[in-house]
């Protein structure tokens, strides 16, 4: 169970290769835990999310390829 985010609080770190359609995945990047929110059947635009809820940037900048560039995968999660 996760407790050190508040946006995913409580959330149960998943476990092995397989995951469910909706999930997130924790990273650290520059100091900081974002969670991006992945969905099978969702059309939509990634955005790493602080455990705030902010967003890391505007969609119209390129700051998504330098996360997923620099950023360190930690975990996945389940959608709550």
């Amino acid at each position: 169970m996760v407790d050190d985010c508040e946006l995913i609080e409580g959330a149960t770190i998943l476990e092995g290769e397989e995951r469910p359609c909706i999930y997130n995945d924790v990273y650290l990047y520059q100091g900081e835990k974002y969670v991006v929110w992945h969905c099978c059947v969702c059309d939509y635009i990634v955005m790493a999310v602080d455990c705030l809820g902010a967003e890391l940037c505007d969609y119209t900048e390129d700051c998504m390829i330098d996360f997923f560039q620099n950023a360190t995968y930690l975990y996945s999660t389940d959608a709550q």
